[in-house]
């Protein structure tokens, strides 16, 4: 998931002086000839869930790095990736083809303000919609995993909505299926859109479409018996076009506050 650098991002004076921290690929999944994750071990200055790294390959004695969130929690002893070959993407096809034991980089700290405790400081919230697409899953995973106490203290229900484009490209759902147990069922709903799968999806939280449909929020609103205002905060993690197009859609047809009700990160 290589990140799209924002504006806020590209002054270096948020961000601390780098350190570069050898590191040993521990393990690497090759879901398909597209969607890989990587293990490494924890070794890095703590981080809050939601945040992101630098990942880097010395290149003739050049670092080339790339932002990635972290997949895994805070506590863990392995830190984990979920990346995505691009089809240009010079440095995500070389990291492709690495293998357990091979050496990478990892910046000493981390970054960014994509954290639970970022944004709860906003009270009287009832509702956390986590929305995503693509690799953009990564932090919404370190958050359930890590941040159970604050998510059962401050939210009443949480939602989420996961967009990618076939089914086969759906990774995590044996881990969303665990965290759906430990939190309940009627806590923590999710729904899982399929944007180009022409195949029937024989389970109710898969649809067919974008997770940007209008007639989902529609629908979700009349079957839950559920207002969607500004009771609830938004947190949207990916491309670009996804989150513009939920933006507008939040704004438009519930009047969500952009600035107080809608959190973003964008890859």
């Amino acid at each position: 998931m290589e990140k799209i650098i924002l504006n806020t991002l590209k002054n270096i004076n948020l961000m601390k002086e780098n350190k570069w921290i050898k590191n040993k690929i521990i393990n690497i999944y090759k879901w398909n000839n597209k969607l890989f994750s990587i293990f490494l071990k924890n070794n890095i200055k703590p981080f809050i869930s939601g945040q992101f790294t630098k990942l880097a390959l010395n290149i003739n004695n050049n670092y080339i790095y790339r932002f990635y969130s972290f997949v895994n929690s805070c506590n863990d002893k392995e830190l984990e990736f979920y990346i995505s070959k691009k089809y240009y993407g010079y440095f995500t096809n070389l990291l492709y083809k690495f293998n357990i034991n091979d050496i990478i980089y990892i910046s000493n700290y981390s970054y960014g303000k994509f954290t639970l405790l970022n944004i709860i400081k906003k009270k009287n919230i009832k509702y956390l919609w986590m929305i995503s697409n693509g690799t953009g899953i990564s932090p919404f995973l370190s958050m359930l995993q890590n941040n159970l106490n604050i998510i059962k203290k401050f939210f009443n229900k949480v939602i989420f909505l996961y967009g990618t484009d076939y089914f086969n490209n759906f990774i995590y759902l044996n881990r969303l299926l665990y965290y759906q147990n430990i939190y309940g069922y009627n806590f923590l709903y999710f729904y899982f859109f399929l944007s180009k799968e022409k195949n029937k999806i024989e389970l109710p939280f898969f649809l067919n479409g974008r997770v940007s449909n209008l007639d989902f929020y529609n629908n979700f609103k009349i079957n839950n018996n559920f207002l969607i205002n500004n009771d609830s905060l938004f947190m949207l993690c990916g491309n670009s076009i996804m989150i513009n197009n939920i933006c507008n859609l939040l704004i438009n047809n519930f009047n969500i506050s952009i600035k107080n009700n809608i959190f973003f990160e964008i890859y």
